[in-house]
């Protein structure tokens, strides 16, 4: 990527347009501190770096994925800050998909318990005669 690319500043709205999450959205991951301009123009209008796409990338595969916001938040700072091997994105990760199982066999269970209930409580055929 070349570094002009990587060096460009945006304003909310370009970043916006870019990252499919609307300007509230933006200003609301910011004030979380998911997100953080890298500075301001003379006029105050805060500007975005190369980076907060690339953050915004991960919020969005992160969602996508289940993971809550302050899920995505702990993994974004071990991604872009912490953990450039990733070992504990896996963790996290695993743990994910743990959660998710637990998930699915309590779906199981509510699935097969609405079934049961289905079938005790079916109407009595009436004879065609009555």
């Amino acid at each position: 990527m070349s570094r002009e690319i990587t060096d460009k500043k945006m304003l909310i709205g370009e970043l916006s347009r870019i990252s499919g999450f609307s300007k509230d959205t933006l200003r609301y991951y910011e004030k979380l501190g998911i997100i953080k301009g890298v500075g301001r123009k003379n006029n105050s209008y805060r500007e975005y770096g190369y980076e907060t796409l690339k953050i915004l990338e991960v919020i969005h595969v992160g969602k996508d994925l289940g993971f809550t916001l302050v899920e995505i938040k702990k993994f974004i700072g071990e991604i872009f800050y912490n953990d450039p091997e990733m070992k504990r994105m896996r963790v996290i990760l695993k743990a994910k998909l743990s959660d998710i199982d637990k998930q699915i066999d309590e779906l199981h269970r509510l699935k097969a318990r609405l079934n049961i209930m289905l079938e005790e409580h079916k109407p009595h055929l009436r004879n065609k005669a009555e």
